[in-house]
């Protein structure tokens, strides 16, 4: 089944919905193809991991490989701003401090809802 971003304009509710789904459906044995920028996820169920650029492929392996060592200096760079855009918002630092608690919040849900782990400071 192929899935063209399917939670790119879903609220959060529905997107975990679908992802559970998703996953589900990968379990049971179902081939899934994602097109998708929810790169957490991608990490945990993906068993092949493929990134374009511009409608080439520039870098593909599985999971354990394509976010511990990327060799193409592309990936490398989307996968750093991905991080940094997650982690901190330099075009607007007030924004920042005010999304930061709210990304530690998701961040901790997410845990919760797929790996059925409490997250914090305390528990890296």
């Amino acid at each position: 089944m192929l899935f063209d971003e399917v939670t790119a304009a879903l609220d959060p509710e529905t997107v975990k919905e679908v992802l559970v789904t998703i996953k589900d459906l990968a379990q049971d044995g179902m081939t899934c193809i994602l097109v998708t920028h929810e790169m957490g996820f991608v990490r945990e169920i993906a068993d092949h991991i493929y990134f374009t650029d511009n409608g080439v492929i520039v870098e593909h392996g599985p999971p354990e490989t394509f976010f511990t060592s990327t060799k193409d200096p592309r990936t490398k760079e989307f996968l750093s701003q991905m991080l940094s855009y997650l982690t901190s918002c330099h075009w607007c630092p007030d924004l920042a401090g005010h999304l930061a608690p709210l990304l530690a919040r998701l961040l901790q849900l997410y845990h919760q809802q797929f790996h059925n782990q409490p997250t914090g400071p305390n528990q890296r």
